[in-house]
């Protein structure tokens, strides 16, 4: 049959084989073609997938630390600029290579030249690289700088330039610095002077005609002695009204003018600001006005804090000269200023003599640092000193006639330091400073007046409803105490602060993300799925010198006994004694030590309460019923408790694979060993006497918060308190859980005083076996029972000065 059909065939044109080679030839070459795209679709699609990923794995990083995973710069990045893909609106921050190493569980499909990149490098060198994702700081923007090449187009991020311009990350901290919210970050660094404007795109230029402000950083740790109002320079030369001068200084007390009650908790409210969140941002420009003062003065025009605008002049401090009128002029506008713009997030004032001192600090350090006898003794040059060519003045040294002009806002860029103009001459500016009975203060110096004469730091007073040309003001922002967490964690997680240290993150529970508290070194606070806090207990790894593995028990609480030797006893151990003293057979207690640990080994830490356990109700004896634990503040202690009911209440408060309890003696002496590595407290004031910072029978202070009772021992009245309320000492007063800032340290609360607390320890006494430690409210002084004080009780103790507080691991 087959040689029949090919006897059959018929003969195949030239025409047609040309056909079909030809058509064959196009099949083949649409098919190789398709190969080759399908291969760089397939490159696209890798590329896209691992910006996707990277920005996941960076939104949850930027959420637990408040900064991108990025520190090395990289500005080889032109080529994407020509192709339509960085944006001058969105990507306004400069670029960084990713911190690939400090995201977890991540597989990329490119940048593998991360690894050839280190801060030793040259910026040449490191801009040789191109298998690299960068972000852009002020966007969160991600490019891959080598690109994937799809036909003749090359592709870097995944967007197109049709979307290239949205809207800049609205930034939670730059440089670890508190951006507020319905901010954007504008330019500068915190030491150079970090600016933030209310509209997104803005920049150092102002171009887009936000209200600017820039932060004055102020230490936390050394915030009692550099957050002070300081003598200034006049003709050179120190001078010495300071003692003439005051304000409300936090504490509502003035001794030269009786403040008003608003003006008494504006300072309270921006002095704990200040301290908590470590600074303030203050005007970048003299406030300005849109309607001149050319025939009108007083209160006219919109408020703004904007380049190129008309200084806010002819206003008085307020509307009267009665020094106890806040109402009207700068003061009242300065007040306003943030509602009127919608700001939620951050108070406004009237700039006080003390920050107007601490951001002379900032632009010239040698204005308090310095000191001499305790005043400030700059050089001869200092800004602060003499202004000369650094602020609008009156530039013949030897007369105060009026020459010159007032200029508009921001005019120069020599008239900036630290990105703060004209804090030297042009207006004069109101402050909250009074002067004896009858003048409140300016600062700065003005346009008409000698510039050796009346520098940056010189203050001149007038009778408050004066208006002169050359009277201005300056707005000051501080941030609002709001709560702020992150999200719920749906899995156990390492958490790593800004300073690269680490801390286990149970599932369900929250971080705090508020200043002073998301830092280990400052005291980590969490937050549990029932609203309870905690605080970790770092307990560095590099103290196992003799532990081999998380299951070598003996020498791991040997290693931990000799790290926290200080705060030992001889003859309190952490051993079983009673199932009937605390509730626990010999083989749990034992079960529930070795998982404490192992879990302190393994994790580096562990967590204690933030404050003592609290109860909703009252509790006036130990019959009364045993409700659910918290751990929150304003709760009532929960006393008239034995140490066995404590045990098995704090079961209650565990979370998922974690377990509570209350603490083992070496947790406790850990505690204190932490709080005395971290600063928070010294090894006297942990273990010789507390009273400065705990709630002793012989210790004195005042409450502004929470609710205290005056006969703990009985059915007593609790009292609210409203405004303040002072502890006299020789007094037994108990307080509710965190009443007052003083009895706390690094985020823990009456660790020290207010109510003994049970622990697990043994004390060898077979009458008393029972252990508590810290010290109560009511006999005891701080001398006789510090936070480190052991005492010893019985099973069946329980009494109104008889608490607890738990441990979480």
């Amino acid at each position: 049959m087959m040689r029949k059909y090919l006897r059959d065939a018929k003969g195949v044109s030239m025409i047609s084989l040309a056909i079909v080679i030809v058509v064959l030839v196009i099949l083949t070459n649409v098919l190789i073609y398709n190969v080759k795209d399908n291969l760089g679709v397939e490159k696209l699609k890798c590329m896209q997938n691992d910006i996707t990923n990277l920005s996941d794995k960076i939104s949850t990083f930027y959420a637990q630390n408040g900064k991108i995973p990025a520190s090395i710069k990289y500005t080889n990045v032109q080529h994407i600029k020509d192709a339509g893909l960085i944006s001058d609106v969105a990507d306004t921050g400069d670029f960084f290579v990713i911190e690939l190493t400090a995201l977890d569980n991540l597989t990329l499909n490119y940048g593998e030249d991360y690894k050839n990149i280190n801060s030793s490098l040259s910026q040449e060198e490191i801009n040789a690289y191109k298998d690299l994702y960068i972000i852009n700081e002020a966007s969160h923007n991600i490019f891959y700088v080598e690109g994937i090449k799809v036909d003749n187009e090359i592709f870097y991020t995944n967007y197109t330039s049709d979307t290239v311009d949205t809207v800049p990350v609205n930034l939670k901290y730059v440089d670890g610095v508190k951006i507020p919210d319905g901010f954007y970050y504008a330019g500068g660094t915190k030491d150079t002077g970090l600016v933030i404007s209310d509209v997104p795109g803005d920049d150092l230029d102002n171009s887009k005609q936000g209200n600017q402000f820039v932060w004055i950083p102020v230490d936390r740790a050394t915030f009692d002695t550099d957050f002070k109002r300081t003598e200034g320079y006049y003709n050179g030369s120190l001078e010495s009204i300071l003692s003439s001068c005051a304000e409300a200084d936090g504490t509502g007390i003035n001794s030269k003018v009786t403040e008003t009650a608003t003006t008494q908790k504006e300072a309270k409210e921006m002095y704990a600001s200040v301290k908590e969140n470590g600074g303030f941002y203050i005007g970048r420009y003299e406030t300005g006005t849109t309607v001149t003062s050319e025939s009108e003065s007083g209160i006219r025009g919109e408020t703004v804090c904007k380049k190129g605008a008309h200084v806010y002049n002819k206003i008085g401090w307020a509307d009267t000269d009665d020094m106890t009128d806040d109402t009207g002029g700068a003061v009242e506008l300065a007040r306003n200023f943030a509602a009127e713009n919608g700001y939620t997030s951050v108070t406004s004032t009237l700039c006080y003599g003390v920050q107007w001192d601490v951001a002379l600090n900032f632009i010239d350090p040698d204005y308090i640092t310095n000191e001499v006898d305790g005043k400030p003794n700059c050089a001869e040059d200092s800004y602060v000193r003499d202004s000369t060519g650094k602020g609008n003045h009156n530039e013949d040294a030897n007369t105060n006639s009026w020459k010159g002009n007032l200029t508009e806002t921001g005019k120069l860029p020599e008239y900036s330091i630290k990105n703060i103009y004209d804090m030297a001459g042009n207006a004069t500016e109101w402050t909250m400073e009074s002067y004896y009975q009858n003048f409140r203060e300016r600062r700065g110096g003005a346009y008409s007046l000698a510039v050796n004469a009346y520098a940056a730091s010189y203050r001149v007073h007038a009778f408050p409803r004066q208006m002169n040309d050359v009277n201005g003001f300056r707005i000051t922002l501080y941030l609002k105490d709001t709560e702020k967490w992150s999200p719920t964690y749906d899995q156990e997680t390492t958490y790593k602060d800004e300073n690269g240290n680490t801390a286990v993150i149970p599932e369900g529970c929250k971080v705090s993300e508020k200043p002073g508290q998301n830092t280990i070194d400052e005291g980590l606070v969490i937050k549990d799925s029932k609203e309870n806090e905690w605080v970790w207990i770092e307990v560095p790894k590099s103290i196992y010198t003799t532990a081999t593995s998380s299951t070598d028990y003996a020498n791991i609480e040997k290693d931990m006994q000799t790290y926290a030797s200080a705060y030992r006893s001889s003859t309190y151990t952490d051993t079983w004694y009673s199932e009937a003293q605390h509730g626990l057979t010999e083989t749990k207690y034992n079960e529930l030590k070795q998982t404490m640990l192992k879990s302190v080994y393994e994790n580096g830490g562990f967590y204690i309460g933030r404050y003592e356990v609290g109860t909703e109700t009252a509790r006036t004896s130990s019959s009364a019923e045993l409700t659910t634990p918290i751990i929150q503040q304003n709760a009532y202690p929960y006393n008239n408790v034995t140490c066995k009911q404590s045990q098995v209440l704090a079961n209650r408060l565990s979370t998922p694979g974690k377990t509570s309890s209350l603490m083992f003696g070496i947790q406790w002496d850990l505690v204190l060993k932490y709080i005395e590595t971290k600063g928070g407290k010294t090894q006297d004031e942990l273990k010789t006497d507390s009273k400065t910072w705990g709630n002793y029978y012989d210790a004195e202070f005042d409450i502004t918060r929470g609710k205290y009772t005056t006969r703990p021992s009985i059915e007593g009245s609790w009292t609210d308190v409203t405004s303040s309320y002072t502890k006299s000492d020789i007094t037994e007063v108990l307080l509710t859980t965190g009443a007052t800032e003083r009895n706390s340290t690094l985020n823990i609360y009456d660790l020290a005083g207010n109510i003994w607390e049970w622990t697990l320890e043994y004390t060898a006494y077979t009458a008393y076996p029972c252990s508590n430690r810290g010290g109560d409210y009511c006999i005891n002084d701080g001398v006789n029972a510090p936070a480190f004080k052991r005492n010893f009780f019985s099973a069946t103790d329980s009494d109104a000065y008889f608490g607890f507080r738990l441990a979480l691991y």
